[in-house]
């Protein structure tokens, strides 16, 4: 694997436009969007929704790596990013509802089969003790 070298902002900017995305020299929001998030979380997280197999598997092409689809922006994939976030939670949520009830049910069977495993031994105890 490739040993990946830290890249300043501004080349970022130049590489993501070289690949195909749209980042206009004056779109405050998507340059926004590209400071105040992980490069890796967003765009390598991502990127396989947006890119352009087509142009990528054209001969001419095969050492540009990731080229995007026309007109892909940042906040595509922020936005992508945002209902992914989303969902984890309320998946999350949920999970760990049913992880407490399991674990719940759990704890009850166990100690249902501990409570007869005592009173068995408790009749086998009184049962010795029997003079007939």
């Amino acid at each position: 694997m490739d040993e990946k070298i830290y890249t300043r902002f501004e080349e970022r900017i130049e590489l993501l436009k070289s690949r195909n995305m749209s980042i206009r020299k004056n779109a405050s929001r998507e340059i926004r969007i590209l400071k105040e998030n992980n490069y890796y979380n967003l765009i390598n997280g991502y990127k396989h929704l947006f890119l352009d197999r087509f142009e990528m598997g054209k001969e001419a092409n095969k050492d540009k790596g990731d080229i995007f689809l026309t007109g892909t922006k940042p906040s595509e994939l922020h936005a992508v990013l945002k209902f992914d976030n989303t969902l984890r939670s309320l998946f999350l949520k949920e999970l760990l509802t049913i992880e407490d009830k399991v674990k719940h049910a759990i704890v009850q069977s166990f100690m249902s089969i501990l409570r007869m495993k005592i009173y068995i031994s408790n009749l086998n105890t009184q049962s010795k003790n029997i003079i007939i």
